[in-house]
């Protein structure tokens, strides 16, 4: 049974109440209840006082520690408070008797320590019990004085006791403790450890009695350098997903410090390099490739061969999404030469970089690349703070302070997260969010921009970028507004876009094209799920603007098939289904006619290079939503059509009615042609929008799905 605390038993860090947005215990049920079952048995057979004795009451504390967090995240279980303490404090129970139980191998007896450490922590943070948490606190002390100083476990009883402290009220002599803790991390430490040990003692040093700003910015700093440790290329794309997820909410909090401290600049930096890191792979070696190009073309076609070898090895490893299912013949050597790829990836990226003007290839922006000519505004929200940093030319990077805090903005949030086809949505709660997030936010922030009023026509209201970070994300910002007020909204006022990072917006813009190629996939019937008859009369009205369109259709819209059509046209619109997988959102997928058995996910999307792409039209649900912990990787369906090449796409937060979602294609597409300038999809979206909310005010849920992204 593995440790907790380990890696086998861990909650989601940021205090969801969706328990769908959590690690997924829920998934275990039945191996959780049969390894609780082994553990009792086990330890009935074991007389009191032999060697293995204490050995095996630390593998039953583990066990009901475990069964504790299964419990905390079920997401069928009607929440029971009194079973969830029951089952904490008989986890701590018996970790003590564990440690009492004694024995002669003192890195067992210290192992036992970190256990009992990370139950009563738990007990404490789901019960208050202040003397839990000082037995947390004096057992992960005496547990790491049972390690050798610079080995893994030591390590690991560190990161313990660092939780510890930092879980209870933080004064001078504990921050100066955490302090001595992270200290005592050595380099060779594995990264989690030390980003999630920086993160900490961040967290502490600003929850101080009395705060200390400076300490805590060199933390968030350590821990957002250390953070391209956690997610290298030598591992497979799930294992990486999930090391970035586990330090979710690292971007906003870093920035709102920097904030804190008065650096606006350093605040937009630390966002950048945080966010986006696989993104920013995609994305930045497309950029760069051209200049490799013109500079060494057979490194870059060396580049290009490895990067799509890699690629298809992530593609390959889908099935470690899945932790459950059973493990793939030849798993092993898959992994193998996975790592055999990366070794090679890093040679060549060091051989790449020696080049002159290719330094920083593939690396962070410094300040200079985000200096873009916008609008553009980074919505950053944290329990420190809540702001908005404006880049914008002309003016000097700085930040616009929020009239909201942090729990308000995650509740507004889970809501727009909880719209689904599950049910009619509440019109007037959404109707409310979007006034709250034209007050707290949108207003302030085009009050400080001093944006032109927009003419009668609309046809000239300015431009603008929006960037969300972490929980913002997941926030309709264009729609924003008291829509039963002329001007009162962002739909009156600006055009909107949105970026998944500062630096994207500086991908080549391209040459525009000279014909509007373009492939439209319909599913008005898909194998179990429901009519889209929406989805022929988009593809129709499509026919009658492009006359030589490419169309596949219900059965001809298979996976092998699309996948052939993309890379010979320019536009692609997409009338189907989607589905969303809050667990893995790499596995979000588009729902073609064989999709149960060949699924074409987000993750494969990502890997396609389209040449020439300009324009994707995603006419399905959901597909511009990520799940919780990985929002600030923006792994979505829209942003894998990004990184297989468009410049422009189209997509929704959550699920559309049919007729509403055909009418807005119909008008998008009719304001766009004859030209199908693809530079002029965000105004042609927005007049689409603004025309469906002119008919349907009250319907909020109808027509502020729909976002544009790109440049």
């Amino acid at each position: 049974m593995p440790v907790p605390g380990s890696g086998a038993a861990r909650r989601c860090s940021s205090g969801c109440r969706s328990a769908r947005s959590c690690w997924p215990y829920w998934r275990h049920a039945e191996a959780i209840r049969v390894a609780l079952a082994a553990a009792e048995l086990s330890l009935a057979l074991t007389p009191p006082g032999s060697p293995r004795w204490a050995g095996r009451l630390s593998e039953l504390g583990n066990a009901l520690h475990i069964a504790s967090q299964g419990h905390h995240a079920s997401p069928t279980a009607r929440p029971d408070p009194d079973g969830l303490t029951a089952l904490l404090r008989e986890s701590v129970r018996v970790a003590r008797e564990a440690v009492a139980a004694g024995g002669t191998d003192e890195a067992e007896h210290a192992t036992r320590l970190n256990n009992l450490s990370i139950a009563a922590r738990d007990l404490f943070e789901s019960t208050g019990d202040r003397a839990a948490l000082a037995e947390a606190i004096r057992a992960a002390r005496d547990s790491t004085a049972g390690f050798a100083p610079g080995s893994p476990r030591h390590a690991g009883a560190l990161l313990t006791r660092i939780r510890a402290l930092a879980t209870g009220e933080v004064d001078a002599a504990v921050l100066a403790e955490l302090g001595e803790c992270v200290g005592g991390l050595a380099d060779t430490a594995a990264p989690r450890l030390r980003a999630l040990a920086y993160l900490f003692l961040g967290r502490a040093a600003m929850s101080a009695t009395e705060p200390q700003p400076g300490t805590a910015l060199a933390a968030y700093e350590q821990a957002v350098a250390v953070l391209p440790e956690i997610a290298p290329r030598r591992l497979l794309r799930p294992d990486r997903e999930h090391g970035l997820a586990e330090l979710a909410g690292l971007p906003a909090e870093a920035a709102s410090v920097a904030l804190a401290v008065g650096r606006p600049d350093h605040a937009l930096v630390l966002a950048e390099h945080a966010r986006g890191l696989l993104l920013r792979e995609g994305m930045g070696s497309r950029r760069g490739l051209a200049r490799l190009t013109a500079i060494d073309p057979d490194l870059a076609a060396e580049f290009t061969r490895l990067r799509e070898q890699l690629d298809a090895a992530d593609v390959d490893s889908a099935d470690r999404y899945q932790p459950a299912a059973p493990g793939r013949a030849g798993a092993t050597e898959r992994a193998d030469r996975h790592r055999d790829l990366a070794v090679r990836w890093q040679q060549l990226l060091d051989r790449i970089r020696a080049l002159p003007g290719m330094e920083g290839f593939l690396r962070p922006p410094v300040l200079d690349e985000l200096r873009v000519d916008g609008p553009v505004v980074v919505v950053t929200c944290s329990r420190y703070r809540c702001d908005a940093v404006v880049v914008a030319a002309g003016r000097p990077i700085h930040a616009v302070p929020l009239d909201c805090d942090y729990p308000s903005l995650c509740e507004r949030a889970e809501h727009f997260r909880a719209l689904d086809a599950s049910g009619a949505p509440d019109e007037d709660r959404i109707r409310a969010d979007l006034a709250w997030l034209w007050q707290r936010i949108v207003q302030p922030v085009l009050a400080d921009l001093r944006l032109p009023s927009p003419g009668v026509r609309h046809d000239d209201a300015p431009r603008i970028w929006w960037c969300p970070v972490g929980v913002a994300s997941f926030l309709p910002l264009h729609a924003a507004g008291r829509h039963d007020e002329p001007g009162a909204s962002a739909l009156d006022r600006v055009v909107s876009s949105y970026t998944s990072t500062v630096a994207a917006l500086r991908v080549d813009a391209g040459t525009p094209p000279t014909d509007p190629t373009l492939l439209a996939v319909e599913l008005g019937q898909t194998p179990g799920a429901r009519p889209l008859p929406g989805a022929h009369a988009e593809v129709r009205r499509l026919a009658e603007l492009v006359p030589a369109l490419t169309r596949l259709a219900d059965a001809d819209a298979t996976r092998d098939a699309v996948l052939r059509a993309l890379p010979h046209h320019r536009i692609a619109h997409f009338a189907c289904h989607a589905v969303t997988d809050p667990q893995a959102p790499a596995l979000n997928r588009l729902l073609l006619h064989d999709h149960a058995s060949t699924a074409l996910t987000a993750l494969e999307l990502s890997t396609l290079t389209v040449p020439d792409a300009e324009l994707a039209y995603l006419s399905a649900c959901g597909t511009a939503r990520t799940g919780g912990q990985l929002a600030d990787e923006a792994v979505h369906i829209a942003t894998a059509f990004q990184l297989a090449g468009y410049r422009h796409v189209v997509g929704t937060l959550w699920p559309v009615p049919d007729k509403a979602a055909a009418r807005i294609a119909d008008d998008f597409y009719t304001a766009l042609a004859p030209a199908f300038r693809s530079a002029d999809s965000a105004r042609a979206l927005h007049r689409a929008v603004r025309s469906i909310r002119t008919d349907a005010p009250d319907r909020p849920s109808r027509w502020a799905a729909h976002i544009h992204l790109g440049g």
